[in-house]
């Protein structure tokens, strides 16, 4: 120990001052001057040491009793080997056996001078940190400290994954939230069911999934399940992909081609962004689930229809049926169930299960599982999630990938989620600029602009507008919903 300052001088400190109480804490060391200062401290500190002098009293100890941090001296795990590199390897085999006795149980090992290669093999075999010879009760209290952190966050992430599995509904949905309960409800008596339905909801809510779990939970979740997204398809391309054509039905119908209706043949069809059907593509899809059967474009051959139809819209379509935007008689076809998913804003407390299970599946992908500190929990807890829940999992792929260790710390987080917070608790904070005041346009409304006035110059042609603007076909199409912006046909 350090003879400037022992850790028996330090052990009036409050058991408050560390968070090690109630665990129990196994000193596996051969020396005695070590063992006993270290006992005296984690006892004032309300914790339960355990003593062990050799390999074999660490294991019996191990096996019979619920250990929650181990703090290692390597001459313990090195045996009586002397080469380094033999040392090494009885290093990383005893790490390894102690892991698979206690898998949560961080081990801070402790190294004479000299030791450095032998430290680095143990934390890469999986102890969690490490302390040099001679050294501090305050470096000691800290890396207890750290140490109990984990194994509390660990506890906590557990309790959260087994509520995960408790209470995401039998559909797999995840939230344990009134609403998400509720609405796993719904989808489990709609999968049971043969009905459309449509889904609403903002951005990144989930609305695939939602119609994924319905096909996944229904008769046959081996059928086809196909999905249209008909914002990104060309409006005068929708007929032929949703019904397909014959060949010659148009110019550059080469070759018969399979509507994603036939596709989906017994299985679902997903219109995501029904909205953007044009009304005689709506009329053609109405008359089809009515006499259920449907033409390819430019065919006389009549095709069965066995598909169910389920919507999507971003917008509720009700104003848009009484704008003339949306036919009446199909929205009441396919609105035999409305699903609504709220935005993750209403459900905060939701947000640890689906963190989780975010995290759950980064460690499927990459071998690599991470947790979350407490400051980085509140910051998510705090943030509004204009994205949703695809936001959330987006944040924290990101800080799965820049944090330095399996810990995720609130410095990980997206800058928007860190702005955020750093306004929540510095009201304060000075206000951005107003871009008006300035003469500053934002960039949508340039883009508005140069499609507008392309349109306008070209007498409301397209495909020349696109060509000239530098962009694609599609692209124009659906810049145009997005900013409203009504194109004249170009005259003959």
């Amino acid at each position: 120990m350090a003879a400037t300052q022992t850790i028996p001088q330090r052990a009036a400190q409050s058991a408050e001052a560390t968070g090690v109480a109630g665990l129990n804490i196994l000193i596996a060391d051969p020396d005695p001057s070590t063992r006993h200062p270290c006992r005296e401290l984690i006892s004032t500190f309300a914790a339960v040491p355990f003593e062990a002098n050799t390999d074999e009293d660490l294991l019996h100890i191990m096996r019979g009793n619920s250990i929650d941090i181990v703090l290692l001296d390597l001459r313990i795990a090195c045996g009586g080997d002397k080469r380094s590199e033999d040392q090494q390897q009885a290093v990383a085999t005893f790490i390894e056996r102690l892991r698979a006795l206690r898998p949560n149980a961080p081990i801070i090992v402790l190294t004479a001078a000299g030791d450095v290669a032998l430290a680095i093999e143990a934390m890469r075999c999986g102890a969690s940190d490490h302390l040099a010879k001679p050294f501090h009760s305050t470096q000691l209290r800290s890396a207890l400290d750290r140490a109990a952190y984990r194994v509390r966050l660990t506890a906590h992430d557990r309790s959260i994954r087994e509520k995960m599995r408790a209470r995401c509904g039998s559909v797999g949905l995840i939230g344990e939230t009134p609403e998400m309960q509720k609405l796993a409800r719904l989808i489990a008596k709609v999968a049971d069911s043969d009905s459309f339905a449509l889904i609403t909801g903002e951005p990144g809510t989930g609305k695939e999934l939602a119609a994924r779990i319905i096909h996944a939970n229904s008769g046959d979740p081996a059928a086809p399940f196909i999905v249209v997204d008909c914002n990104g398809i060309n409006p005068a391309m929708l007929d032929s992909e949703i019904f397909g054509h014959v060949k010659g039905a148009f110019p550059g119908a080469v070759r018969d081609k399979e509507g994603l209706l036939a596709a989906a043949h017994g299985g679902v069809l997903y219109l995501d962004e029904i909205t953007a059907l044009s009304l005689e593509v709506q009329a053609k899809l109405l008359r089809a689930l009515n006499d259920k059967r449907f033409t390819p474009v430019g065919g006389a051959k009549h095709l069965t229809l066995d598909v169910r139809v389920l919507g999507a819209s971003t917008h509720p379509l009700e104003p848009l049926v009484l704008a003339g935007r949306f036919r009446r008689d199909l929205f009441f076809k396919l609105n035999v169930v409305s699903i609504k998913l709220p935005p993750l804003r209403d459900r905060k407390d939701d947000v640890p299960l689906l963190a989780a299970h975010f995290l759950d599946r980064i460690a499927r992908h990459t071998g690599e599982r991470y947790e979350i500190s407490g400051n980085a929990l509140r910051m998510l807890d705090e943030y509004d999630w204009p994205g949703n829940v695809r936001e959330l999992e987006v944040c924290l792929q990101r800080a799965a990938s820049v944090t330095t260790g399996p810990i995720i710390h609130s410095v990980d987080m997206p800058t928007q989620i860190r702005n955020a917070h750093e306004l929540a608790h510095n009201p304060a904070s000075k206000e951005p600029p107003d871009a008006a005041a300035l003469g500053i346009v934002p960039i949508a409304e340039l883009e508005r602009r140069a499609i507008t006035e392309a349109l306008s110059k070209l007498g409301g042609d397209k495909d020349l507008a696109a060509q000239l603007l530098g962009i694609g076909k599609t692209t124009l199409y659906r810049k145009l919903r997005q900013y409203n912006v009504a194109a004249r046909t170009r005259s003959a």
